[in-house]
């Protein structure tokens, strides 16, 4: 059941009570970024399955994943995982994992004709936002610098 006050908030909360069960104080309220770690166990998981993979792992020669990225990719979920439901109103979603031939950890999000891509290298987080096939016109792309920056492209994507 959810409190009058958590319902003004503009977090999402859960509640641990049920759905038949009266409000208590012993009733506990938690924001959806305190659930991050349960959340985020099945992605964590994907992207360290990451450093499985060794040199030419696709057959063309690409580069194994970089450690580094690898680590950094791992840590930097959470920071987006609480930019998306703090910063945003649309929630989390986990994006499509992989590396690309340099060996970077690659993350895609799709949403009807928008998309969004996170290359998390060593010295930086890159993105691509596509929206069309034009690469003049229908593209653009940056670094995050801060989760303020992913909050703005989570909303591009969902608006």
């Amino acid at each position: 059941m959810i409190t009058n006050a958590a319902r003004k908030s503009t977090a999402p909360y859960i509640t641990t009570a049920s759905a038949t069960q009266e409000a208590t104080p012993a009733s506990m309220l938690l924001k959806a970024s305190d659930l991050a770690p349960f959340a985020l166990e099945s992605l964590w998981y994907r992207i360290q399955k990451l450093s499985w993979l060794q040199n030419n792992w696709d057959g063309f020669g690409s580069a194994k994943p970089n450690p580094v990225s690898i680590q950094l990719a791992g840590s930097s979920v959470v920071g987006f995982f609480d930019a998306a439901t703090k910063l945003t109103e649309y929630g989390w979603s986990d994006p499509h994992v992989s590396a690309n031939e340099s060996g970077d950890v690659v993350f895609e999000w799709w949403q009807g004709s928008k998309k969004i891509t996170l290359y998390v290298r060593p010295i930086a987080t890159d993105f691509v936002l596509v929206w069309g096939d034009n690469m003049d016109t229908e593209m653009d792309e940056g670094t995050i610098i801060t989760l303020e920056n992913f909050a703005d492209i989570w909303n591009w994507l969902h608006t």
